[in-house]
């Protein structure tokens, strides 16, 4: 039964890296600064669950997002 637990895992965290994704774009394409902190504060959770992420890899180098003014 643990073999197939690694592809489960795999498959979640690159979903989710997909998914934290499509809402960092939605972030740096929004106009109202409302949006833009909505979807940030979904894309910064959705990033922390995964490994995989840009959005991850940003924050661990302290690079600047791509929604901040």
């Amino acid at each position: 039964m643990r073999f197939f637990t690694w592809p489960a895992r795999i498959f979640a965290s690159w979903f989710v890296a997909v998914l934290a994704e499509s809402y960092i774009q939605a972030a740096a394409t929004a106009r109202i600064k409302e949006q833009k902190a909505f979807y940030g504060v979904i894309a910064t959770s959705l990033a922390l669950l995964s490994r995989e992420s840009l959005f991850a890899r940003r924050m661990h180098w302290g690079l600047k997002y791509p929604f901040e003014n």
